[in-house]
């Protein structure tokens, strides 16, 4: 679920913080609450994982979420190097856009399996000035050469997730590039610096990525890039939790695209690379591809909540009206502050959650995007 902050005019009552409390959505005491935060650390222990994975070695994923107030800003990422790139970045005098690009630059270096300039993103900006939320839709696209039957050869169809026909225009550069044009306060080549460096200087392998090494050891091998960058020298050792690994060629990449901006990327040198590797390997990515791809602004979704709060999303590709229409249903019950005081209103309020969760999803089939003829039923979800 796409974490979606919701922005009251008036401040909570105590009994509407002590239900947001109670389910575990209470975040700031003042006008605003998040559904990814957590309730105070004093009042509940921090919620713990675990992930088991039979046939590799388990690195024990045990994590637990803290709250704490920021008076000036904060940053979260699934890597805390990169959280702190996102710190140095605000006390550098940056937007919150400047922050989260540089944190998500780091974040394709560190966690190289989540995200990187050969995906895409969605974000939600909340303009102060203008009192609204935009979205930028920068997911990866088709290419024009994509067609109907391309992914007829099985069941489920191997080559639509792994190999290059299973790739699309990469939108990530032309994202950060977008969101940097509207509300970028620092240099663009500035963000790129502490990804470029963690490339250059090395970095200490955390579990996530040690993890999906490990998970995807097998077909990491088949590939001659991937084996020079995790396996061990020329043996079939890969590299774990807490080694250093080097990722030059994607400094190299990233210090072009800072120094040159996005056109060396697509519409230059680096264009005429991707394409022959994507080539190469099966995928039907082409120079015009490249070239002509463009990242998308539009509105947010949005609905009303109660009388004082607008939760926005993100429309699709996003699920984020899944959600809205999840929220929207929940309001119309009418929550107090005694919906969970009791086992058996426990087992109502989870009922309705669960239900309100089976029906949105149902209607997950009907969305689409604008280059799409059901787009009257994404408003519908909306509404």
């Amino acid at each position: 679920m796409p974490n979606i902050v919701l922005l009251s005019k008036y401040p909570l009552s105590m009994a509407a913080r002590r239900l947001l409390t109670k389910i575990k959505v209470f975040n700031k005491p003042s006008r605003s609450f998040s559904l990814s935060s957590s309730t105070l650390a004093d009042d509940v222990a921090p919620p713990k994982f675990h992930i088991d994975l039979p046939g590799v070695e388990n690195y024990g994923f045990e994590g637990e979420s803290s709250f704490m107030r920021c008076k000036h800003g904060a940053v979260a990422a699934d890597s805390e190097e990169a959280s702190k790139v996102g710190r140095r970045i605000l006390n550098l005098g940056g937007s919150a856009v400047d922050a989260a690009i540089a944190v998500l630059l780091c974040v394709g270096v560190h966690n190289c399996h989540s995200t990187g300039v050969g995906g895409g993103f969605l974000m939600n900006i909340y303009d102060p000035q203008r009192k609204e939320c935009i979205a930028i839709d920068a997911r990866e696209a088709a290419p024009s050469e994509a067609h109907q039957k391309m992914f007829i050869d099985g069941n489920p169809p191997p080559s639509s997730t792994h190999g290059g026909l299973a790739i699309g225009i990469p939108g990530e550069i032309a994202g950060f590039w977008k969101a940097h044009q509207l509300y970028g306060k620092l240099p663009w080549s500035i963000l790129f610096k502490p990804a470029i460096e963690m490339c250059n200087e090395g970095f200490e392998i955390r579990k996530a990525l040690a993890f999906t090494i490990l998970k995807c050891r097998d077909k990491l091998w088949q590939h001659k890039a991937f084996r020079r960058v995790f396996f061990k020298g020329d043996s079939d050792h890969v590299y774990g939790l807490g080694d250093t690994i080097y990722r030059p060629r994607l400094g190299k990449t990233l210090t072009m695209v800072a120094e040159h901006g996005p056109s060396v990327f697509y519409d230059g040198e680096l264009s005429d690379l991707i394409c022959k590797e994507v080539q190469e390997q099966g995928g039907i990515i082409n120079r015009h591809d490249l070239r002509t791809y463009e990242a998308r602004v539009k509105p947010a979704v949005k609905t009303t909540l109660g009388d004082n709060y607008t939760a926005y999303g993100v429309p699709p590709p996003a699920s984020s009206a899944i959600t809205l229409l999840i929220l929207k249903v929940m309001d119309g019950y009418g929550l107090t502050p005694h919906s969970l005081d009791s086992d058996e209103k426990q087992v109502r309020f989870y009922h309705i959650l669960n239900e309100s969760f089976k029906f949105a999803y149902g209607k997950r089939s009907a969305m689409g995007d604008e280059y799409d003829s059901q787009t009257e039923k994404n408003k519908d979800i909306e509404q």
